[in-house]
Order: structure tokens, then C-alpha cells, then sequence
């Protein structure tokens, strides 16, 4: 469906897609257990989650938190000052950006026709839980 993880708003259980890269498993976990939780918006979810791993004695945790993190301040970055954003992308340690990469590779192997259709729906079921911005906050 194109999604890492999501916790189930009937049983309330987190389902984690268990093949996903290893590093990319901390912080979807810490997200979906901070929607058990009770933090429904996904930018709160993020967060949670975040600060869950960058709080963990494990450094691979820690890693996982500040590669998530930076994932979305690049995103930010490109959108809003792509040159900034090239000059900025070529200081970052290529370890980090193979990770992206290999990611990348990992979701678009994965590319699913329906997909669409899952992403909207589940946009609409967020918006009906008081997110105004649907998918579009994660």
C-alpha cells in the first residue's frame, strides 16, 4: 500500500512492514507506538517517534532518528531553496545518502498501481479525523 507501518483504528494493533530497510525500523515503530499512544496526526507521530529513538541508549536508534529527521529537513529545503538545498546535500556524509538511496530503491521496487488509491482513501480517513492536510502532513 506504500506504507511502512499503520496502526489499525479498530484493534488499535501497529502493523510494521517487516521487510523494509533495517534502519528505517526504530522510527516507524516509535511512530506507530505513538499513535497507540493516542497521538493520531502524523506530524505529531513523527515526532514522538523522533524523540523516542534520539532518547535511546542504542546508537543505531539514534541514527535512525536523525537520518528520519533529516530526510524531512532536506525535503523542506528542496522545496522551499533548491540551491541551498544542492550545496547543503553535497556536505552530508555519503554513507547517509547511500542509505537514502538504497530506500528509494527498496519503496520503488515495491510500486504498486493501487497505491494511489490506498493514499487517497487514507487521506480521506484522516481528514475525518480532524486532519485537515490528510496525507499531506506526513
Amino acid at each position: 500500500m506504500g506504507f511502512s507501518g499503520y496502526v489499525n483504528p479498530l484493534t488499535l494493533e501497529a502493523q510494521i512492514n517487516a521487510v523494509m530497510p533495517p534502519n528505517a525500523m526504530p522510527t516507524t515503530i516509535a511512530h506507530e507506538q505513538a499513535h497507540q499512544l493516542g497521538y493520531a496526526a502524523e506530524n505529531e507521530a513523527n515526532f514522538i517517534g523522533f524523540l523516542a529513538c534520539i532518547h535511546n541508549k542504542d546508537s543505531y536508534f539514534n541514527y535512525a532518528a536523525y537520518k528520519f529527521a533529516l530526510r524531512y529537513c532536506l525535503r523542506e529545503l528542496h522545496l522551499r531553496e533548491p540551491d541551498t538545498y544542492d550545496s547543503v546535500l553535497c556536505t552530508i556524509n555519503p554513507g547517509v545518502l547511500e542509505d537514502y538511496r538504497e530506500a528509494f530503491e527498496f519503496w520503488d521496487s515495491y510500486n504498486n498501481p493501487l497505491e494511489p488509491v490506498f493514499k487517497e482513501f487514507y487521506s480521506y480517513f484522516l481528514k475525518a479525523n480532524n486532519q485537515d492536510k490528510g496525507i499531506e502532513r506526513l
